[in-house]
């Protein structure tokens, strides 16, 4: 399976063996209005939004939304769906530095979980999740 994302002049691809679902997305981390957080998040993401510092608040917001959007191309639906049928948790944001990959998850509403990484590097959000959960991340950069 493969799953495609663009930001500005920066393209994203996933790819991933047969049986695998896979989505990837990528997004310009840019100031969001209080009520996309409402509109759009669940309970349990606004509440990691309003634990972070202001400075943060639009990297995570970014971040979620990324993730959310990974989880939502895996199961084939992409916006369609609703996007508080997923919570999207990474896994320590808070404690994280660097550029490097971190984990994170994405819960369904219909049970499914998919298991991920995402990365922020300068102005952007990278976001990957498989389900059932790869083994590695093989991270290949032209």
């Amino acid at each position: 399976m493969i799953s495609l994302s663009h930001s500005r002049a920066t393209g994203f691809c996933a790819i991933a063996p047969a049986g695998v679902e896979v989505g990837c997305d990528l997004e310009t981390v840019e100031p969001r209005s209080p009520a996309f957080l409402v509109d759009y998040f669940t309970d349990e993401e606004q509440l990691l939004v309003a634990r972070v510092p202001a400075a943060t608040r639009n990297h995570v917001l970014t971040l979620l939304w990324s993730a959310k959007e990974s989880a939502l191309k895996a199961l084939r639906c992409g916006l369609r769906s609703d996007t508080l049928s997923v919570n999207a948790a990474p896994a320590d944001f808070l404690r994280t530095r660097g550029e490097g990959w971190h984990r994170m998850s994405v819960a369904h509403i219909t049970g499914a979980t998919f298991h991920g990484w995402w990365r922020g590097s300068r102005d952007l959000v990278w976001t990957v999740v498989a389900g059932p959960p790869p083994l590695r991340l093989v991270a290949l950069q032209l």
